[in-house]
């Protein structure tokens, strides 16, 4: 299934009610988190509710600070450097336990 990925900024503590909020309308979005301490959050949603999508974070907006986030300079981060960085990794089917384990072996 295609989807469209929405990327948002918000604050931290507010991340747990806009996950809750997108369950709640069931099949509409999947939020996934990009960098939590950051609230940088992924919505995916199929084409076909991306309207739908926008108004309830338009609506969000009236409740908190919003921020779309446009491109992956503006996230700065990506799932093997969330701190930021050139580190992006844009492979579609990236196998993540090759991911974990690479993170995993990292010097501290």
């Amino acid at each position: 299934m295609d989807t469209k990925s929405l990327f948002i900024q918000i604050p931290p503590q507010q991340i747990a009610y806009l996950t809750f909020l997108f369950e709640s309308y069931e099949g509409l979005a999947v939020v996934r988190m990009v960098d939590r301490h950051r609230g940088i959050v992924e919505i995916m949603v199929p084409p076909c509710f991306e309207d739908e999508a926008k108004e309830i974070i338009q609506d969000l907006a009236q409740e908190f600070s919003v921020a779309a986030l446009a491109d992956k300079e503006q996230r700065g981060c990506s799932e093997l450097n969330p701190k930021g960085g050139t580190d992006e990794i844009d492979q579609g089917q990236h196998d993540r336990s090759e991911g974990y384990r690479r993170r995993s072996t990292r010097a501290l």
